[in-house]
């Protein structure tokens, strides 16, 4: 309960109607998970500087001496700026200032994280339960958000992988890396793309780039490589089906369309989930397609003016 006096505020207990705070602050805000922020206004030459503090249901105080200050977050902390270095405040008062530092931003991928941009380069640090962690020292001149617990990082032009603990997972070698799955990860060096697992084994050769898809434990990821092919491969590495197909869709009703692109136009194609070939590549005529039916959720083959269906044992059934 809020208490003025003389153009200042302070407080009352809520039931016992007790000055817990005199009237000292400009301003007393909304209270945000167990704090408020308060300001004090001070002059100087003629020139009127606002500071931050906080204040708690009960009446502790954080002392009213930032120049910047957030609320406080749920994960038990406030950004704050003090004599030209930002940082975070915890509920305890306790604070870590950074001089330098322009930019503290949180990580997605992961909760608690928060990579920090200075004079020297990005880092992280771990704000978790109230308690803080340096992960990282601010070193890198790309800090990117995590993607299974992991996330890219770069100094100048070599480009490694770390992981939640601040930890190297990849060293800090590679022209580019990407993290595929918990263990796989897509890299390049000396002229080469591949991909790898955390040791370091070289798995597949030739990668051109990879799209993480998730369609069954043996279509996680779809490998496109240099030579124009096309494979799935699932999460551990290993491939599935035949290196024949520059491109392969989704899967519909367990069946996909697969493409190739020949001179005399673009080849369409069935496999089932098993990557059996139930209809070869094609180049259809005017008369003849092979489509995805979004509404029934089936493959159509339309051939000689005649429509069917085609299902996982790759019979067609006449519709037409």
């Amino acid at each position: 309960m809020a208490l003025e006096k003389f153009n200042k505020v302070g407080m009352r207990d809520k039931k016992t109607k007790k000055v817990v705070i005199f009237p000292k602050y400009s301003e007393i805000g909304d209270f945000c998970n167990g704090f408020a922020i308060v300001t004090v206004e001070k002059y100087r030459n003629g020139i009127k500087k606002t500071l931050y503090g906080y204040l708690t249901e009960d009446g502790k105080e954080i002392p009213a001496i930032y120049t910047k200050a957030s609320e406080f977050y749920e994960n038990g902390f406030a950004a704050v700026e003090r004599d030209g270095a930002i940082g975070i405040l915890l509920k305890d008062g306790t604070e870590h200032l950074f001089k330098g530092a322009t930019t503290i931003w949180p990580c997605s991928g992961v909760e608690g994280i928060y990579k920090m941009l200075t004079w020297e380069g990005w880092g992280y640090i771990k704000i978790r339960n109230g308690e803080y962690t340096k992960l990282t020292e601010a070193k890198y001149s790309v800090a990117d958000d995590f993607i299974f617990s992991m996330a890219h990082v770069a100094q100048g032009v070599y480009s490694g992988i770390i992981d939640e603990n601040g930890k190297e997972v990849l060293p800090l070698k590679y022209g580019s890396a990407e993290q595929l799955s918990e263990n796989l990860f897509h890299v390049t060096f000396d002229g080469k793309s591949v991909i790898i697992d955390r040791n370091e084994d070289v798995l597949l050769e030739e990668v051109e780039y990879v799209e993480i898809r998730k369609y069954t434990k043996k279509a996680y990821a779809l490998v496109h490589f240099k030579d124009g092919t096309s494979q799935f491969m699932s999460d551990n590495g290993k491939l599935s089906g035949e290196r024949k197909y520059n491109e392969m869709e989704r899967f519909i009703s367990g069946m996909m369309k697969v493409v190739n692109f020949t001179e005399c136009g673009m080849a369409v194609g069935l496999v089932n989930e098993e990557f059996k070939e139930l209809v070869a590549p094609f180049v259809p005529n005017e008369n003849e397609s092979l489509k995805i039916d979004e509404k029934l959720g089936v493959i159509v083959l339309q051939k000689d003016n005649e429509k069917f269906i085609i299902n996982k044992k790759g019979e067609t059934i006449k519709i037409s």
